[in-house]
């Protein structure tokens, strides 16, 4: 007799229960929808965004070295003696902002600066390439002039058709940095230009503590060692790629594109702390 009011509490209960338990299910599955659509979809947006900086990248990048390749090439007519002083390095330095500053390498390897400075650099592969007649785009991670990482373009200098030297047009590292910066709906993304084994050329974080992007994703609760390996193969062959991995805050998206002009890889990631905000603004 007593228990008949708690079973008729029970009786109404459970369909409650089962309602709760419905709804929550209900939301779980969709929070997990959502999820992973909003993961697709800033996938496919950074995608399309690396592609487009890589484009804009490797389109500046060669127009610099083409500049550089026209004023040398001018003033190989102009010069009256293969000789080039500083007078000389400063007026070409004038005439271009193309580039931070200008240097010329003569035959011996001894460098002369537009702002003054000058080395030995005839152990420079750049120099070497340039004294054979080519030209080109390099990088130099640490200058003996300014102690910084340098995108250096090359060109052979002449007098009288005979290569007397090189000249060189630098990037400084601030450049660099705004050169390769993007943001995502107003958060600053991660963007880090390197070489084909790896090495960091430039970063778009001013203090950016790593020397190669593998270190970013070598611990196993960022990327499992089947994506690792998937991510570290296309950097080795020069191929585009799209990833997710495990963020301080949520998953991540990475993707990387070729910039054909160099063969250097440009490396960009989603936050995830947008992906999580904005899966929980749609959860709202």
């Amino acid at each position: 007799m007593h228990n008949r009011p708690k079973r008729q509490m029970l009786k109404k209960l459970l369909p409650a229960c089962a309602l709760l338990a419905l709804m929550l299910t209900a939301f779980f599955v969709y929070a997990a929808i959502t999820h992973n659509r909003m993961v697709a979809q800033n996938a496919a947006y950074l995608e399309f965004e690396t592609t487009q900086t890589a484009d804009r990248i490797n389109e500046m990048l060669h127009n610099a070295r083409t500049s550089l390749e026209t004023i040398a090439s001018l003033y190989s007519q102009a010069l009256d003696s293969p000789e080039v002083d500083l007078a000389d390095l400063q007026e070409i330095a004038a005439g271009s902002s193309a580039f931070d500053y200008i240097e010329f390498v003569s035959s011996a390897g001894e460098d002369l600066s537009s702002t003054g400075g000058s080395a030995d650099l005839s152990d420079r592969e750049y120099f070497k390439r340039g004294m054979n007649g080519e030209s080109g785009i390099d990088v130099v991670f640490q200058s003996r002039i300014t102690h910084e990482t340098l995108v250096v373009f090359y060109a052979p200098l002449k007098y009288d058709g005979r290569i007397i030297g090189v000249l060189l047009g630098m990037y400084r590292e601030a450049r660099m940095r705004e050169l390769i910066g993007a943001d995502f709906f107003g958060h600053p993304s991660t963007c880090l230009l390197c070489l084909q084994d790896g090495t960091l050329i430039s970063s778009s974080k001013v203090n950016s503590n790593i020397s190669n992007v593998m270190e970013i994703f070598q611990d196993n609760n960022t990327l499992n060692t089947t994506s690792f390996a998937r991510f570290r193969s296309a950097l080795e062959h020069l191929e585009a790629h799209s990833f997710t991995f495990n963020g301080v805050s949520g998953t991540g998206a990475a993707c990387m594109a070729v910039l054909p002009e160099t063969n250097w890889m440009l490396l960009q990631t989603f936050p995830s702390s947008v992906t999580s905000s904005m899966v929980n603004e749609a959860n709202i």
